[in-house]
């Protein structure tokens, strides 16, 4: 059972631009740990882990930029401070320090590098093809696909390819390959699509759908992730897009207890017992329903469906 909010909202941040915050303060927190304590122009404050980012030079009373990262189900907001030399999207050549031959993230042995920023901070990527047979090079030439928590997630520009065959908004049948996978205390399930390439969905989405190795699925391809990777949903073994189906709402269900509905949001449960939270209708806020009420099914993501 997962609780979600049908439709993420933030009154005034989009998820991925940049906002301008005024550093107010650097605090204790309660775990120890010390934060900067940020104001948006609206006058609402954030927290910005101090440990991450020591080297940003931050300081109290600096106008800094941030993007929003990720806004939670709840709306909590979660901010990247703009880093003070690496951009998303540029390249960049990065130190090879060493080279190793370690698992990626499938489970198959391959080379890497381990890399150094300009701050001295090492980082792991998949050595390129085409080098595996040469001497390890000074410098790797790399494009800065992300920065997380001031960490950079970097890919050489040689293993920059696009999955040409698998375009998004198109549904193609993969085949399950494994479906316990471990990578980093995350379990996947491993697909293998139409191309021979391996694509991964975190299990935890699709524990009830029973998948087992061999399947074969049917996943339409959402998207790609920044680094590439193909963002999938497998078709929902129950619900279908486009069509419209009765829910029980979950006023009394025990689960609930830690959370209170507004007046104007209603909490249904779907066919696995995920609660989802609604916002009620014209008519549903005059309290013309019952213990049940019909949604159109508008799409499925992640294993939960989002309702009309």
């Amino acid at each position: 059972m997962v609780l979600v909010r049908n439709i993420r909202k933030h009154p005034y941040f989009d998820e991925g631009h940049w906002y301008n915050f005024v550093v107010r303060k650097e605090v204790e927190m309660p775990d120890g740990n010390f934060a900067w304590i940020l104001v948006d122009e609206e006058g609402t404050q954030y927290t910005l882990a101090s440990e991450y980012y020591i080297d940003y030079g931050i300081n109290s009373g600096d106008l800094i930029q941030c993007k929003v990262d990720k806004i939670n189900c709840t709306g909590k907001v979660y901010l990247e401070p703009a880093h003070p030399y690496y951009k998303e999207g540029r390249t960049y050549d990065f130190e090879v320090v060493s080279k190793a031959v370690l698992p990626d993230i499938y489970g198959d042995m391959r080379i890497f590098w381990t890399l150094r920023d300009i701050f001295g901070n090492e980082m792991h990527i998949p050595a390129p093809a085409d080098f595996y047979r040469h001497n390890l090079p000074k410098t790797a030439h790399c494009i800065v696909l992300r920065i997380r928590k001031a960490q950079l997630q970097l890919k050489h520009v040689h293993e920059i390819k696009l999955i040409n065959s698998l375009f998004p908004g198109n549904t193609f049948d993969f085949e399950v390959f494994e479906t316990s996978h471990e990578h980093e205390g995350e379990s996947y399930i491993i697909l293998i699509g139409p191309d021979g390439s391996k694509h991964l969905l975190k299990q935890k989405h699709y524990n009830d759908y029973g998948f087992e190795t061999g399947d074969h699925i049917l996943c339409e391809v959402i998207g790609k992730n920044i680094d590439e990777s193909l963002i999938l949903e497998p078709d929902h073994p129950f619900y279908k897009t486009g069509l419209s189906y009765s829910f029980a709402l979950a006023e009394d269900d025990d689960d609930l207890k830690d959370y209170q509905p507004s007046e104007n949001e209603i909490i249904v449960k779907d066919i696995y017992q995920n609660l989802i939270i609604l916002e009620k209708t014209e008519s549903e806020k005059s309290g013309l329903f019952s213990n049940r009420v019909l949604r159109k099914v508008l799409m499925i993501r992640r294993g939960i469906p989002v309702l009309g």
